[in-house]
């Protein structure tokens, strides 16, 4: 160490270039260094990951999501929010076969053989419907029901008001309907003449005998017609919803259409009816014929 020192001393006491090299000195030493270490050691290259992509992205988005919330990074969820997303699939169930899919209500289906078919549609004003449905049989009131909210919502449409009339086979369109529904915008029904389950219970409760020959049974829209003979002698039974019934005595003839039978005390309109070969009951008053019934099922 002193001999360095004294080498120092002397360096310096040269002149103006030994002060320089021992100021000057170090740091170029120090250059020359970093340079050579440069040059020996490598520096480690910058790898690069591979893409994220498919499932794995995928992922990688659903946990960036979970940690985000549903509300975002920034938001904050309302009190008593439910945090857990759940997918459309797994809201919306479905339909089973007894649920009505437009209403979510039992649906209710029409019975065996009982069809219909709808025979008119007017609009009005772009804001009413009217619709004309024929039907092949009487139907009960909760499956009217459901064929009105189904005839309802088979148009795309909107409408502040739709009418439905609905008409049995013997019946004329624009006459007085079996049965009417209607929307304002609540479904409303209102069955005119007799249900499925009332014409049952009167052709079950006819009070036959076996001292009468039946003619023929007939459902008309309020009640039953019965016309038989009873000793030689024809007869009327008239048999309501209520429990209510009345008897007639008729006059018979025959004519070329089949056979005649009218009130005994007469009618000033002509009103008698027809019974046809097949059975069916027909209505004539001094104008001729004006309506039709067919035979009551068995």
């Amino acid at each position: 160490m002193l001999q360095f020192g004294d080498s120092m001393k002397g360096l310096w006491n040269k002149g103006c270039l030994g002060k320089v090299a021992i100021l000057v000195g170090p740091w170029f030493l120090c250059g020359i260094c970093s340079f050579v270490l440069i040059l020996v050691v490598p520096v480690p290259k910058e790898e690069t990951l591979p893409a994220v992509t498919g499932a794995a992205s995928q992922a990688s988005r659903s946990i960036d999501d979970e940690a985000e919330g549903p509300f975002g990074s920034d938001a904050e969820p309302t009190e008593g929010a439910e945090t857990t997303l759940t997918s459309t699939s797994e809201k919306i169930s479905s339909p089973s076969d007894s649920e009505d899919v437009t209403t979510g209500e039992p649906q209710v289906q029409l019975p065996d053989g009982v069809t219909y078919e709808i025979i008119d549609v007017k609009m009005f004003s772009g804001s009413e419907r009217s619709v004309d449905v024929r039907l092949s049989d009487r139907i009960n009131k909760p499956e009217l029901e459901a064929l009105a909210r189904r005839i309802h919502d088979s148009d795309e449409d909107t409408y502040a008001r739709t009418y439905i009339d609905y008409y049995l086979p013997s019946m004329e369109v624009g006459s007085f309907p079996w049965a009417t529904t209607y929307f304002e915008p609540d479904l409303n029904v209102n069955v005119i003449g007799l249900t499925a389950d009332e014409a049952s219970a009167l052709v079950s409760d006819a009070g036959f005998t076996n001292d009468r020959d039946v003619v023929g049974r007939w459902l008309d829209d309020t009640h039953s017609i019965t016309i038989f003979r009873l000793y030689g002698f024809p007869y009327e039974e008239r048999v309501f919803t209520d429990g209510s019934s009345g008897v007639y005595e008729l006059v018979e003839s025959n004519t070329a259409r089949g056979m005649r039978f009218e009130d005994k005390s007469g009618s000033d309109f002509g009103d008698h009816y027809i019974v046809k070969p097949g059975g069916d009951l027909e209505f004539h008053d001094n104008e001729g014929l004006f309506r039709t019934l067919p035979p009551a099922p068995e």
